[in-house]
């Protein structure tokens, strides 16, 4: 009866031991494969991570980089408020979807423009008659 038991005791150490060296060289693709990935990700976000360029972070915000200095990034806001931003948030690149100046917004630009070259004349008459 004993020499049963090796040959189905036998059995299971090759099949287990063929099983482990399956999921080792399956594992150890699974890795390569998402290390090379990672490095063809580095090597395009490198091509767009550049002064001017318009960006997307993590969080949802859009900017314009104005500063790389080594991991800090300064990105301005379409408003032109200047933060710095970790160069591990700068998510993709982005074109910053700004609307259109409506005609209402071009004619209250435009007036107050004309306000401010009204104010600077009549500051120059006040000192010219002072």
């Amino acid at each position: 009866m004993s020499g049963f038991w090796d040959g189905i005791v036998g059995q299971l150490d090759l099949r287990m031991v063929l099983v482990l060296i399956a999921m080792g060289l399956l594992f150890y693709l699974l890795s390569r494969n998402s290390k090379n990935v990672a490095a063809a990700r580095e090597a395009d976000r490198q091509t767009w991570l550049k002064v001017g360029a318009n960006v997307a972070t993590a969080s949802g915000f859009l900017g314009t980089i104005v500063d790389i200095d080594g991991d800090a990034v300064t990105l301005q806001s379409p408003g032109g408020e200047e933060t710095v931003w970790l160069k591990a948030a700068i998510n993709r690149p982005m074109e910053i979807p700004l609307a259109p100046a409506s005609e209402e917004e071009k004619a209250l630009e435009a007036e107050g423009n004309d306000t401010t070259e009204t104010d600077a004349a009549k500051g120059q008459e006040s000192r010219g008659q002072a």
